[in-house]
């Protein structure tokens, strides 16, 4: 009986993919593990740019392969975040997340 554990077509694994938000365009594998926790690591740092100059990430996708079959399990949108911050801002009135400075008065 064959050993189905060691061949590819049994094997999970988690691709991160480039995408145009919006769109079935893929631009590209940009990472793949067999590890999700890695995968998530790796696409977070991607998104943080090194250099100003870097170009934003429209979207990204990690897809799951398990034995052929593919599904998205994790995704990002540049548009979707920048919309949940215009939100947080409707909804509270200020941007949470935004670092604040006290004035010098207040300081301790």
């Amino acid at each position: 009986m064959a050993d189905h554990t060691r061949h590819a077509a049994w094997h999970t694994t988690y691709e991160v993919h480039e995408v145009v938000d919006d769109t079935a365009i893929d631009l590209g594998l940009r990472f793949r593990s067999d590890d999700f926790t890695e995968a998530i690591e790796w696409a977070l740092e991607y998104l943080q740019p090194k250099d100003p100059s870097d170009k934003e990430v429209s979207a990204l996708q990690i897809v799951k392969d398990e034995a052929g079959k593919r599904e998205v399990v994790w995704s990002y949108s540049l548009r979707q975040a920048q919309a949940g911050h215009e939100d947080m801002v409707r909804l509270w009135g200020f941007n949470p997340t935004q670092s604040w400075n006290l004035p010098p008065a207040l300081k301790r």
